[in-house]
């Protein structure tokens, strides 16, 4: 009976003192405590979703305790440590346009790079020359892909609605929406006629 107390005092001291764990977690420290072996104790790492959002920030933009609890991590994990230097040296190519740095970055990220990383760097061989110009050259084909994109939806939207009702006549649904504006008319200022 006496030991149950002390478990429940000292659950609730260390409850004060922040823990967030449940009391059977502290009853089966405290058993192997006494058995004289206990578990490394655990030190309070931010979660995966955290680190990953640390590291893809640029330095200046983490706060101090954040900066402080990367170091942490990366002290703590070996993985974490390459993972950050690899993210934030492609984040560098990718901002300053040093394509002609990629295959180096490349051969270090399959050299020693934690298995995501890996497959990124394979990936980014398979079409090097094109993820080569995109680091490099300074334009960019964005806007027209989302028009692409965009046409794409459209014509899946027009060949559904073909599908589901063969008997209605079938036209463009985003001109028919007026997302698409039909060719611009141009007023010619000399012209007086009616149409």
């Amino acid at each position: 009976m006496a030991v149950l107390l002390r478990e429940r005092r000292l659950f609730l001291e260390v409850q004060a003192h922040g823990y967030r764990g449940s009391r059977p977690v502290v009853r089966k420290y405290l058993a192997a405590l006494r058995a004289g072996h206990t578990e490394p104790v655990r030190a309070d790492v931010p979660s995966p979703h955290k680190i990953t959002g640390w590291i893809m920030r640029p330095r200046e933009s983490l706060t101090d305790e954040q900066e402080q609890q990367l170091l942490q991590g990366r002290l703590a994990c070996p993985d974490i440590t390459r993972a950050c230097d690899l993210t934030r040296a492609f984040a560098d190519l990718a901002r300053h346009r040093r394509g002609q740095l990629l295959m180096d970055w490349i051969r270090q990220a399959e050299q020693d790079a934690p298995p995501p990383m890996h497959s990124f760097a394979g990936l980014l061989r398979q079409d090097l020359d094109a993820v080569t110009a995109g680091l490099t050259l300074t334009y960019s084909s964005g806007v027209v892909e989302g028009h692409v994109n965009r046409l794409r939806r459209s014509s899946g939207r027009c060949t559904a609605a073909a599908r589901s009702n063969s008997s209605a006549p079938v036209a463009c649904c985003d001109r028919d929406r007026h997302e698409i504006s039909p060719r611009p008319v141009f007023k010619d200022p000399h012209h007086h006629g009616g149409d």
